[in-house]
């Protein structure tokens, strides 16, 4: 059985997994760790656990699994630091995938926005009521506005599923 991942890169983005008839195998956060800096506290990518989670999300029975994974672009106003450390989170997905030998696409947000979010807008207000439409099975991982990169991400891993068939 053929697994679509959708990933929403960012520290608080998401990974999710869904079968081919779109049932949600499962949704996590990003995995991070909270790192201490001298008196800075911050969140850092757990590169152990993300690993895990894809291994967990695509078991291991070596089954077809696909990987669409935001691509990212700069913002006017967004800072070196947090543009770099969006890079770096991208990275680290795409090394990962390659590791378990998945095929990997990058998606640009307008595109797969423009499918799901379809006659709604493109905001993450939208995309968390969409994913609530779709997936109402996974609604309860759906509720607070901190759950915007879950929804992004499945919905991400359903554009995939859409285009691949």
């Amino acid at each position: 059985m053929t697994t679509y991942i959708g990933i929403d890169p960012g520290l608080t983005g998401a990974v999710a997994a869904i079968g081919p008839l779109g049932q949600v195998r499962a949704v996590r956060d990003t995995p991070t760790i909270t790192v201490r800096h001298g008196k800075r506290v911050r969140l850092e990518y757990d590169v152990n656990a993300m690993e895990t989670a894809i291994a967990a999300l695509i078991g291991f029975e070596h089954n077809p699994a696909y990987i669409a994974i935001e691509a990212l672009n700069a913002r006017p106003g967004q800072g070196v630091t947090s543009m770099f450390r969006l890079g770096y989170g991208l990275g680290l997905w795409e090394g990962i995938a390659a590791a378990f030998k998945i095929p990997v696409l990058r998606v640009q947000p307008q595109r797969w926005k423009g499918a799901m979010l379809d006659g709604m807008g493109k905001g993450k207000g939208a995309s968390l009521l969409q994913a609530q439409r779709l997936f109402p099975a996974a609604a309860a991982e759906l509720r607070l506005k901190k759950h915007e990169g879950r929804a992004e991400a499945l919905l991400i891993a359903e554009w995939l599923r859409r285009t691949r068939r």
